[in-house]
């Protein structure tokens, strides 16, 4: 790597950026089912694999990065095993990527080490939801905020610089809030608020956000809009949304990023950069308290971690910039990021294991008590399965099919039922059911190159005896 002309400090913050960078995409590798078959993860992967096209979901359009390696071992017939470990390996791929061009190219190494800590800080479940656009929108935001802070003037670079914003702007909505944050701290830095070309810029993100939520007027972001306005009518209520109450009962994911935001603002105040203080405080507690009224009913461990990301990849882009003139406090600083790091890197192990790993070990019980029958179609009421059920699974189908496949080289699928639901469809000799709200699935929909089902009705089974 390209580290001759850097200073002691800066090889440290590359050092630690790296090191973090690696070892994330190492537990990407070694934790690949359990990222991969849960939820939106294995409803992204199985479509990609079964249909072998990309698959573009609320018109965020940048996740066609992610996934074209994944869309590419599909041409080149790789095993479904192997694709699942590129699937999973692809995202943090992307962001070491990212981060090696921040450090290496761009020079900026401790920009790059934004990007770990705002991927890792106040996450334990977050890092099994590879396919969530807001890591890949975070991580875009931090690569356009290097390049305002890097040398390069040339067209060519100004034309790099629209794309990224571009990728940042339709990969999630919560990029919006970070490439403006970003222009405005350059500015901050640069003390730097009469050039024309950043308010231009400015404005046309302003522009580019209310095009862009014109693709989204009907769909799940609207939605997430109207959430909002329904907390700021209900405000008096705010200690009693699960958003709230989530933030205090896990005050072991949120105590350091919480002690970093006051380590900032204070360096900040010593070096009398009094409105670069007021600005590390505000922004990311304004930011989060958005994120406290959009996802005030909270229904997810998963959901609510990402939700305060972007915050936190706010006080990254602060953290970066401390204009540091002795090595004490750098060595604090570096101390206490690369502290968060690891504890977090040891919170994603334990949940992994916890959380993901467990339920796993349910579907292999399941699979394998099975893959001696003649029966491939199974279905199970929801309270029969609490194991594999565990969490709200709600693409357990996917999950099931896609582990059988692999371990056994024999498909089973089990799908679970709601109690009042209909499953009279279950009947239907060609039946597949994938979800509740995509009923009209049949065996002839399955890519038969890696997912084949038999054309009888499903049966029904109780897993409680095994569980």
């Amino acid at each position: 790597m390209p580290l001759g002309n850097f200073s002691y400090y800066q090889k440290t913050n590359a050092a630690i950026g790296l090191t973090a960078m690696l070892s994330m995409l190492a537990l990407s590798l070694y934790f690949a089912f359990e990222r991969v078959l849960n939820t939106d993860n294995s409803n992204f992967f199985f479509l990609l694999v079964n249909s072998e096209n990309i698959n573009v979901a609320e018109n965020r359009f940048s996740v066609y990065i992610p996934q074209f390696p994944t869309w590419l071992a599909i041409k080149l017939k790789v095993s479904l095993s192997a694709l699942v470990h590129i699937f999973s390996a692809s995202y943090t791929t992307l962001y070491l990527l990212v981060f090696c061009i921040i450090c290496f190219v761009y020079k900026l190494p401790q920009i790059a080490l934004a990007l770990p800590l705002a991927l890792v800080l106040g996450v334990n479940q977050s890092f099994y939801h590879p396919v969530t656009e807001t890591h890949q929108a975070i991580a875009y935001a931090l690569l356009f905020y290097a390049g305002l802070k890097s040398n390069f003037k040339k067209p060519m670079f100004l034309l790099v610089q629209t794309i990224v914003f571009l990728l940042a702007i339709f990969a999630h909505p919560v990029a919006v809030f970070l490439l403006a944050f970003a222009w405005f701290w350059n500015m901050i830095e640069n003390n730097d608020y009469k050039k024309l070309s950043h308010w231009a810029g400015i404005i046309m993100l302003g522009i580019f956000s209310v095009l862009r939520s014109k693709l989204n007027q009907n769909n799940y972001d609207a939605e997430q809009y109207q959430n909002m306005y329904k907390a700021i009518a209900n405000i008096g209520q705010i200690f009693n949304f699960n958003s709230v109450k989530f933030l205090l009962e896990r005050p072991q994911l949120y105590l350091p990023p919480l002690l970093l935001l006051l380590f900032v603002t204070a360096l900040f105040l010593f070096y009398k950069k009094w409105f670069a203080a007021m600005v590390t405080f505000a922004a990311p507690l304004a930011l989060a308290l958005i994120a406290v009224l959009t996802f005030y009913e909270g229904n997810s461990q998963m959901m609510m971690e990402k939700a305060f990301m972007p915050s936190f990849a706010m006080l990254a882009i602060c953290g970066s910039s401390l204009p540091f003139n002795g090595q004490i406090f750098k060595g604090i600083y570096l101390a206490f990021i690369t502290a968060c790091i690891a504890a977090a890197l040891i919170g994603i192990n334990i949940s992994g294991h916890k959380d993901f790993r467990s339920r796993l070990t349910a579907l292999n019980a399941f699979i394998h008590h099975i893959k001696q029958n003649d029966t491939q179609k199974y279905i199970c009421m929801l309270d029969g399965a609490p194991a594999i059920y565990k969490n709200n699974w709600w693409a357990t189908s996917a999950d099931v099919l896609i582990l059988s496949t692999v371990k056994y080289n024999k498909p089973i699928t089990l799908y679970l039922y709601a109690p009042n639901e209909d499953i009279l469809y279950a009947h239907q000799p060609d039946a597949f059911l994938y979800v509740n709200w995509w009923r009209n699935w049949q065996t002839t929909n399955l890519n038969a190159n890696y997912f084949k089902l038999p054309n009888y009705p499903y049966k029904t089974i109780n897993l409680n005896t095994y569980e």
